[in-house]
C-alpha cells in the first residue's frame, strides 16, 4: 500500500506555468489577437476590426473579452499583433 501511495503522489508530477521545453519552438503556431483593419487612435476595439489568426505574436486568444473593452491609444495597422501597450481602458 505504501508504494502505490508513493506512485499515485508521484503520478501528480509538478505545476509548471507557461510553454514547457518541448513547446517553446511552437509557441508561434500558436493564435494571438491582432488588427484586421486599420485602426485609429481612440477607437473601440470590436470583433469586426480584431481577430484570432496565426502567428501567435500578440495577445492571448484568453483576453478576447478584455480587449474588446479597450480603445487604441494610437493609430494601429491592419496587421498588427496586439500589446497591452497599444491600448488604453477608457476613451
Amino acid at each position: 500500500m505504501m508504494l502505490a501511495t508513493r506512485q499515485a503522489w508521484q503520478s501528480i508530477g509538478q505545476i509548471s506555468y507557461g510553454p514547457t521545453e518541448q513547446e517553446i519552438g511552437s509557441v508561434a503556431f500558436r493564435r494571438s489577437l491582432y488588427a484586421v483593419v486599420d485602426i485609429k487612435a481612440g477607437e473601440q476595439l470590436t470583433s469586426s476590426n480584431v481577430k484570432s489568426i496565426r502567428p501567435g505574436l500578440g495577445l492571448a486568444p484568453k483576453h478576447w473579452d478584455k480587449v474588446l473593452t479597450q480603445y487604441a491609444k494610437a493609430d494601429i495597422t491592419c496587421g498588427t499583433a496586439l500589446s497591452w501597450d497599444l491600448l488604453t481602458g477608457s476613451n
